[in-house]
């Protein structure tokens, strides 16, 4: 009779704790994958990368969400990673399924055919280009010849939004992912 008794109370907590697992909200593991289309320039050739974007959290509502980009054999040439309250595509996500639409979106290029018709000159003695409505900050790395050199070309180039108030933008050239600079949203 004891062993009867003992036998129900271990199947009732094997019961109920499998019960509670199932019952923890879902994690908001979710992925969003684009091709970027790279065409042969200045004796490179034609390539595609891979443009994912992944949240990763226990909510979505607090997701870590990383934005890469891969060559065509996989190897990551760039990875940034946010904490999803604070960029603004993901400001008001709370499911899996709104994540999904979010992240891709989010991968999606924000720049427009005349973005870098688009950006500010840079003035020859000057420490940064000419401000305006929306500012762009070249990265560190990027010299006032290579701006106007980039500006004029076509370097592939990919933005994304990278916060609430601005975006940060990408160069391909040469194999490698550099940075190229932020614009700021006006205001």
């Amino acid at each position: 009779m004891k062993t009867k008794f003992l036998a129900a109370i271990a199947c009732t907590s094997v019961v109920g704790l499998a019960t509670s697992a199932h019952a923890a909200p879902p994690r908001c593991d979710v992925s969003a994958t684009q091709n970027w289309a790279i065409p042969a320039l200045q004796g490179s050739p034609a390539t595609t990368l891979r443009v994912i974007g992944r949240s990763t959290g226990r909510s979505c509502a607090r997701a870590a969400v990383s934005y890469t980009i891969l060559n065509a054999r996989g190897r990551v040439l760039f990875r940034k990673t946010y904490q999803s309250q604070f960029v603004a595509p993901f400001m008001e996500v709370r499911t899996r399924r709104h994540m999904q639409a979010a992240l891709a979106d989010w991968i999606l290029p924000v720049n427009r055919s005349n973005f870098k018709a688009g950006l500010p000159d840079w003035l020859p003695g000057a420490d940064a280009p000419v401000e305006q409505e929306f500012g762009f900050t070249p990265a560190e790395t990027i010299t006032r010849e290579e701006y106007l050199g980039i500006k004029g070309d076509r370097t592939p180039l990919r933005c994304y939004v990278q916060g609430m108030e601005s975006i940060n933008c990408v160069i391909f050239h040469g194999g490698v992912i550099d940075p190229f600079g932020l614009q700021a949203f006006p205001g």
